[in-house]
């Protein structure tokens, strides 16, 4: 297997992983187990979580710890599921957890795209490294939670080629009013077919403090990505033949690599200025509420050659259609962002708070292009700001619901000026019988300039200048959830005006008509007879334009038994569970990738799809200790070697997983 200099191995030996484990248990077992369980102050009335006043001998997930997530600059909290069941955990992968269906390379830790035309709009990264962004810690990510103990997980997962995965997750109550948090993890894999070998990593901080007169939500990630780039195979032949193996298999790219650092750092957090009581009825005051967020990414892209030559028909290829130097590439990207929002707020109310009152942003962003070409070196350093006024108002019902209505305009003569965008949440908790109704509709409106590497870019291979138009997007959402039920539902459209999109010869192009993208998902989980439990994801959506491509249904389902086992002879309990989890998508233009600008894109050549990617799984559980295996891919070699993950990459072969997964409650 070949190596590059720019990747190691993350786990170098025994000894550093034991080092690892051993300083965790030690920062685990000395984690305040008196702190304050801000939990039996919440309950159940914010509808986040069911939490007991009593604290278990062996607790039960849901009455230890709950988590939620904020909206976007905004303290409204949305509901966001947080597993301690350990069964995910085989899947530390996490589009594999939570995406209904991908498109990727074959090796974790390789760029990866979101089967949902609609989740990928999310993505609220640079347009750069957002198809790495199932591996990035950001702050718009991150979970909040709310423990009665101090919880710490740890995941360790092995497979063949050197493939292993770590981390190491902890958050407790400081007291009644302040969360803290750590996280650790590491994706390494030297890949299947050759030269495909990524090691990634990330660190994170974060908090969340809820005082009477000041709150704050606040994290620091720290993330690496390195990805030795193949290119994909060279012939569709070589993939069809049952004799050939895929590490056989020759590729485009024998000498290419990305490698991403990437700094994000962010702080919301408001405080009283002048609280008054104008009665025994009603408290008011004035908040002042600041976010800052500063992102700094340096991308690096290299390769020696990019010519190949096909080992059968002697003809030789260039991957890029054009190559300005002959020699090395040595593409390099920075991008630093900077943003502060200034806001005054009046609250009103003692049962029912409304806050409203406007802000001021102001954004500063600075672009580096260094190319170096044999003739001449090619450095832009590019720095814009940006200012734009805007208002917010939010109305807190408690045991309701919660409206929050915020836009914001740039009047100034600016690099977005004029541009403007609008947001309406709806976030509400209604008990039902049992359970728990979950409703949350949302409304966007935005326009925006084109990012400037999209107007202006220089590498080896791409050059462009390109005189975009402003983006127009309107959005509409409905998530309805009956959270005891396990029972979700979503329905989006999109409405896009002068999308830009990346066409077959891998540049950027701009489609200056409306384009319409609507669909829905649901998943629901069911159990019978308390052994038998069934997970479904059906994820459909539809786009009359042939621009974007994406597959129309898309499903995901996993069947699993598990049964509870008395140990007479110790007296203790063992889970057993087993079960299969299967993905399938129909047959669409499945994009091509382009490993110089980690872009994927268009292409018309091989429609991929109706093919069911199963895998095996069975694991035991005592107490919070898992272990388990995973046969991936276990359908493989029904249809020749492989099939296609993407255009030119074929999936992983039929491989096995080891893991172990353990949590803390102390």
């Amino acid at each position: 297997m070949r190596t590059n200099k720019h990747i190691t191995n993350s786990f170098s030996g025994g000894g550093r992983l034991g080092f690892m484990l051993l300083m965790v248990l030690m920062f685990a077992g000395a984690t305040n187990s008196n702190a304050q369980r801000e939990g039996e102050r919440d309950s159940v009335k914010n509808g986040l979580g069911i939490v007991r006043r009593m604290k278990d001998t062996v607790p039960r997930p849901d009455t230890l710890i709950y988590s939620w997530r904020y909206a976007r600059n905004s303290f409204v909290k949305l509901y966001a599921e947080f597993d301690t069941t350990l069964l995910s955990i085989q899947l530390p992968e996490d589009y594999k957890r939570k995406w209904s269906g991908f498109t990727y390379l074959g090796n974790v830790g390789t760029a990866v795209k979101n089967s949902s035309f609609f989740e990928q709009r999310e993505v609220n990264t640079h347009w750069r490294i957002r198809y790495f962004y199932p591996y990035l810690r950001t702050h718009e990510k991150h979970i909040f939670y709310n423990t009665k103990s101090p919880f710490t997980q740890l995941h360790y997962v092995s497979a063949g080629q050197n493939w292993q995965y770590f981390t190491f997750e902890h958050t407790q109550n400081v007291n009644n009013n302040v969360n803290l948090g750590l996280s650790y993890e590491i994706y390494n894999s030297e890949g299947y077919v050759i030269f495909q070998n990524t090691k990634n990593r990330n660190f994170s901080l974060w908090t969340d403090v809820n005082y009477n007169r000041y709150k704050a939500q606040g994290s620091l990630n720290f993330n690496e990505i390195n990805v030795l780039e193949n290119g994909g195979i060279r012939s569709d032949y070589l993939l069809s033949d049952t004799s050939a193996r895929l590490q056989e298999i020759n590729i485009k790219l024998t000498d290419a690599s990305n490698e991403y650092r990437y700094l994000n750092v962010a702080l919301d957090h408001q405080l009283k200025l002048f609280p008054f009581r104008k009665d025994s009825v009603k408290t008011k005051g004035i908040w002042l509420s600041h976010h800052f967020s500063f992102d700094k990414m340096q991308h690096l892209y290299e390769d020696v050659n990019d010519v190949y030559q096909d080992p059968v028909t002697q003809e030789s290829f260039n991957f890029y259609d054009n190559t300005f130097n002959g020699g090395r590439s040595n593409d390099t990207i920075s991008f630093i962002d900077y943003k502060n929002r200034f806001s005054l707020s009046y609250q009103a109310g003692k049962n029912n708070n409304i806050y409203f009152g406007p802000f001021l942003e102001q954004h500063q962003i600075k672009v580096t292009n260094l190319y170096r070409d044999t003739l001449f070196t090619y450095n832009n350093d590019t720095t814009y700001r940006t200012l734009s006024v805007g208002g917010q108002f939010t109305y807190k019902k408690p045991e309701g619901y919660t409206i929050d209505i915020q836009g914001y305009y740039h009047p100034f003569t600016d690099y977005e000026q004029e541009n403007h965008y609008f947001s309406t949440n709806l976030v509400r908790y209604q008990p039902i019988g049992f359970d728990t109704l979950y409703m949350h509709f949302q409304f966007t409106h935005e326009e925006r300039k084109a990012d400037y590497l999209y107007r202006q870019y220089y590498s080896n291979h791409f050059k462009w200048r390109n005189n975009f138009r402003d983006e127009q997007e309107q959005k509409l959402f409905f998530n309805l959830r009956l959270i005891k039920s396990r029972l979700n539902i979503e329905v989006t459209a999109n409405l896009l005006d002068n999308f830009i999109y990346f066409d077959e010869n891998m540049e950027p192009k701009q489609h200056i008509n409306n384009i319409l993208v609507v669909g829905g998902k649901i998943a629901k989980q069911f159990t019978w007879w308390n052994h038998f439990n069934l997970e479904v994801n059906l994820l459909g959506q539809y786009s009359a334009t042939d621009i974007i491509d994406i597959p129309e249904l898309t499903a995901k389902g996993t069947f699993y038994y598990h049964r509870l086992i008395n140990v007479k002879s110790t007296g203790g309990k063992f889970t057993l569970y087993a079960g299969v989890t299967t993905w399938m998508y129909t047959k669409y233009y499945a994009p091509a990738y382009a490993p110089a600008t980690a872009q994927f894109y268009l292409q018309r050549d091989r429609l991929i799809g109706n093919y069911p990617l199963i895998d095996i799984f069975v694991g035991g559980r005592i107490k919070r200790f898992l272990l388990f295996a995973r046969m991936e891919h276990a359908n493989s070699g029904m249809r020749g070697t492989s099939y296609y993950s993407a255009y030119e990459y074929p999936m992983r072969p039929r491989n096995l997983r080891f893991g172990v997964s353990w949590n803390f409650y102390n």
